[in-house]
């Protein structure tokens, strides 16, 4: 089904007027759906809260619930040297997830994505031709798990096809910014052996990629995998928590990706004054290549970042992250939600054979009609020389319409040196959860 280019126009209107606090932020809906536990009150969307059985059946069947959430977005993407591209799409998902029975419960989630302008409009997979949006078309099992859980440790194991989401997902997250979120086919093991430390583990056999069943390409669409994810956490040390990890990554479609990251990060908050808190993450990291891949290097990375925040929600900090170079190999975090960072222009998702140096800056207010805006700024090197990449500003506007839905508009313009392409990227989206 296609549309005339200018048929994102009533999702404008909704979404700034949504902003705006105009039209539909009156609208009710139901809180989101917590599973009940012991004596506590049912979902709204179990078996119990939509009476298919009563709130004394056994826990299994009476806490068994449904959930759906959705997106519609229109997102604008101009790189220098190809042509623009338009892409109006609508995510959804809709699941099962059964109660517990014997520590055990089930999870099952399907995703489709609708691309409504059709893709003559916009480029959804990286190729030559129009600037690439990542969101194609796609119907796919999104979530399919088998999860137990002990007291004893506080002990959990999930089989099966998953999310992980590790620390602030700079290396092991599920790209949640697209429509066809990462997933990952492994056995994930959690648990507490004493108080403040928490471990992680998991094996991974299939990484199940962005760009969904429709992908030109098997390494698009997957990568086939014996990867190995280890992850420390304790936060018992004073001002904050520390974790240290090891990513073991090798994947069949991807051999120039495979690698093995050692890592350690320090991160916390502090009140310094009445309502003033203040927030630091100090990051190192340290990646060679794996047996699959033909390069020989051994590159560093570095997150050095400091912020403020006031009670009213004022924010604004600073940050300095580098990902090394080492003989023409870069740091790479291929697992990792790499829009959370770099700048929202996703012109640095993978890092360049050069490696990145990013000096940036973000300041963070509570605006009118309960919008919250945020402002960022980016200034790119090189590793290797320090040459300017490039410049690029973000913003973002958002507003939280009610308990279930939200309105973002987001933006990002990014100025090449070099050979760098200009950038320039906006989105407008309506999001709900049930």
């Amino acid at each position: 089904m296609k549309f005339s280019l200018w048929a994102f126009t009533p999702l404008c209107a909704v979404v700034l007027a949504a902003l705006s606090g105009d039209g539909t932020a009156g609208t009710t809906i139901s809180p989101p759906a917590t599973v009940a536990t012991g004596g506590d009150d049912v979902s709204p969307f179990s078996l119990a809260g939509i009476g298919l059985v009563g709130e004394d059946a056994d826990p299994f069947l009476r806490d068994t619930r449904f959930f759906v959430d959705g997106r519609l977005r229109y997102e604008f993407g101009d790189q220098e040297g190809r042509e623009a591209s338009h892409a109006l799409t609508w995510r959804h998902r809709a699941g099962i997830e059964t109660g517990e029975w014997l520590g055990f419960s089930f999870l099952a989630e399907l995703e489709h994505t609708w691309d409504l302008l059709g893709e003559d409009q916009y480029n959804p997979f990286p190729r030559a031709g129009r600037t690439v949006i990542a969101d194609p078309g796609n119907m796919e099992l999104n979530r399919l798990q088998l999860h137990y859980g002990h007291d004893w440790l506080e002990t959990s194991m999930t089989v099966g096809r998953q999310r992980i989401t590790l620390d602030e997902q700079r290396f092991v997250g599920n790209v949640g910014w697209r429509q066809n979120e990462q997933t990952y086919d492994a056995v994930r093991l959690k648990f507490s052996p004493w108080e403040d430390l928490t471990l992680n583990y998991a094996w991974l056999w299939r990484v199940n990629r962005i760009f969904g069943e429709q992908a030109p390409s098997a390494a698009l669409n997957h990568f086939d995998s014996d990867s190995h994810l280890f992850n420390a956490r304790y936060e018992g040390v004073p001002f904050g928590a520390l974790t240290a990890f090891a990513y073991l990554l090798d994947f069949e479609e991807a051999p120039a990706l495979s690698s093995e990251t050692f890592g350690l990060r320090f991160n916390g908050s502090s009140s310094v004054g009445e309502g003033v808190s203040i927030h630091y993450d100090l990051q190192w990291a340290v990646q060679q290549e794996s047996e699959r891949n033909p390069a020989n290097y051994t590159a560093h990375f570095y997150r050095i970042e400091g912020g403020i925040e006031v009670e009213d929600g004022a924010q604004f900090g600073l940050g300095y992250e580098v990902l090394g170079e080492d003989g023409g190999a870069a740091f790479q975090t291929p697992l990792g939600t790499n829009h959370k960072f770099n700048g929202f222009a996703d012109a640095f998702l993978v890092t360049p054979a050069t490696g990145l140096q990013d000096l940036y800056a973000w300041i963070g207010l509570p605006l009118p009609g309960e919008i919250k805006g945020r402002l960022s700024y980016h200034y790119f090197l090189t590793d290797t020389d320090r040459t300017k990449i490039g410049e690029e500003i973000d913003f973002t506007l958002g507003r939280k319409l009610n308990a279930n839905t939200s309105a973002l508009l987001k933006a990002a313009f990014l100025t090449g040196n070099g050979a760098q392409p200009d950038v320039t990227r906006v989105s407008l989206q309506l999001e709900y959860t049930f």
